[in-house]
């Protein structure tokens, strides 16, 4: 985990809102399909976030979610493109143990800040593990 450091950077341009994909999301909660619900921002900010855990960058197993805040200044419309960037805000060790901050964004073309999520998970760092 070498490579773990804050300003580590990640982003995703071109991430089309694709009503299908949003009707079929929205159908599973009951909600309505001609809008986009408030939680599609998860699903938005997935490519960004895989993309962040495929890197090595963090573990794939063992990582614990401690805390999560999100900021919306608005709702996404359906078709539109936004980019998605995540951030590396914060890297602590102590003990054996490392917590990362992370800050999420999805912007428009016109709007820099659509919605902020910040993140904090945990996991034990590589090579402090007892067998018992």
């Amino acid at each position: 985990m070498d490579s773990l450091v804050e300003g580590l950077n990640y982003a995703i341009d071109d991430v089309v809102v694709d009503p299908e994909h949003v009707a079929e999301f929205s159908a599973i909660l009951g909600a309505p399909t001609d809008i986009v619900p408030p939680s599609y921002f998860n699903v938005v900010l997935m490519g960004v976030v895989r993309e962040f855990v495929m890197s090595g960058a963090v573990p794939h197993h063992g990582v614990v979610h401690t805390a999560e805040a999100a900021t919306y200044k608005r709702a996404l419309r359906l078709g539109e493109v936004v980019s998605t960037t995540l951030e590396v805000t914060s890297v602590r060790r102590r003990a054996g143990a490392v917590q990362v901050t992370t800050t999420t964004t999805v912007s428009a073309p016109d709007e820099p800040q659509i919605a902020v999520v910040t993140t904090t998970i945990a996991f034990e760092e590589e090579g402090t593990a007892t067998d018992e």
